[in-house]
């Protein structure tokens, strides 16, 4: 019997752009390896380093009868989106875990910043501050994952607006992230949050 051939890259990269392994928060698209790595792994089933075309129509199929809740064939709204949502509280759960490094189930402002070092120590302080609703100097997987919120969507904005950290905006503060267009309206990003 031959071997079933391997998938070119070009059709693994299309195929991956509707992946739910771009369930993880809408950040860049990069083709890094640890992407490949989480994408071997989520369709190479039989564990042979390559992804063939039936692998992934096979995991694509179970993922649509997962998703398929009442089994009919076809997927209605509120099934992709209870899908969608469940898929996402697992990528935040397991992301949790990983920041927790010692393990206690809480994330102390000090992992928090660890997790993200590309982002001023500043903004994830302040953001960390603002996820903290019950101010217990940690954030549980509830708050951690509240960050994903469209409230959570703005204070990563305010973290960034709030140059100083002291709580609150001011004119200049505004203007000046206007100006280097992080501000309303501007491009900035969220840091990597």
């Amino acid at each position: 019997m031959l071997k079933q051939q391997a998938i070119p890259f070009t059709l693994i990269i299309s195929l991956a752009l509707s992946a739910p392994v771009f369930a993880r928060g809408g950040h860049g698209m990069g083709m890094d390896s640890d992407f490949m790595a989480k994408f071997i792994a989520q369709y190479d089933s039989n564990q042979d380093g390559t992804v063939t075309t039936e692998e992934i129509q096979a995991a694509r199929a179970a993922e649509f009868q997962q998703a398929d809740i009442n089994a009919n064939g076809i997927l209605e709204l509120q099934e992709l989106q209870a899908d969608m949502e469940s898929k996402q509280a697992e990528h935040q759960a397991t992301r949790f875990a990983q920041i927790d490094t010692d393990g206690n189930g809480q994330l102390s402002v000090a992992e928090f910043q660890d997790s993200y070092p590309r982002t001023d120590t500043g903004i994830a302080t302040t953001l960390f501050g603002l996820a903290d609703q019950d101010k217990n100097g940690a954030l549980s997987l509830e708050e951690f994952t509240a960050l994903r919120s469209p409230e959570g969507h703005v204070w990563h904005h305010f973290a960034q607006l709030d140059s100083d950290g002291d709580g609150v905006i001011s004119a200049a503060e505004y203007s000046a992230a206007k100006m280097d267009n992080r501000g309303p309206g501007g491009m900035g990003g969220h840091g990597g949050f």
